[in-house]
């Protein structure tokens, strides 16, 4: 069994928690969430080094992330192939999940980038925030709407 570590800070957004084993970050938590079951309430590298990428990102110094992150999905699947896609959306940029879907080689597989997104494990880190719908409204983020919002508003204030 992996040993994982977690680190919680104060973040414009709420409280966010990064978890990390020695090898890679595995979750990104909201305010709401909570660590894993036998995680250690203590930092390591990994979680100092995310927290101190994101609290870069929040003051406007860093607009990607250089961080080994988890897999959490099989190589080659669908939702493996979004996580990867959603690093490509470019820093105050968006796309729809349709948009989403052709990128990933499934024009139909809207609802399916949808479920991927929803289950990403590190929100942020990779950037699912930026994936709204074609109507241009928001749609669901783990971490609400104001953040999603506050997020997208943010990225393009810092451009």
């Amino acid at each position: 069994m992996t040993s994982l570590f977690f680190e919680t800070f104060d973040s414009p957004v709420g409280t966010l928690t990064v978890e990390a084993s020695e090898t890679a970050v595995w979750r990104l938590l909201f305010a709401q969430d909570s660590p894993a079951p036998g995680a250690t309430s203590k930092p390591n590298s990994l979680t100092r080094l995310a927290t101190q990428q994101l609290e870069e990102y929040f003051a406007g110094k860093r607009r990607n992330f250089a961080l080994p992150l988890a897999e959490p999905f099989a190589q080659g699947s669908l939702s493996h192939h979004v996580l990867v896609a959603l690093t490509h959306i470019p820093y105050g940029a968006t796309a729809s999940y349709a948009e989403l879907a052709r990128t990933v080689g499934n024009p139909r597989a809207a609802r399916a980038v949808g479920s991927a997104c929803a289950r990403n494990p590190v929100p942020i880190l990779r950037p699912c925030h930026r994936v709204i719908r074609a109507d241009g409204s928001g749609g669901a983020y783990r971490g609400g709407s104001a953040t999603k919002r506050w997020l997208l508003d943010f990225e393009k204030a810092t451009l």
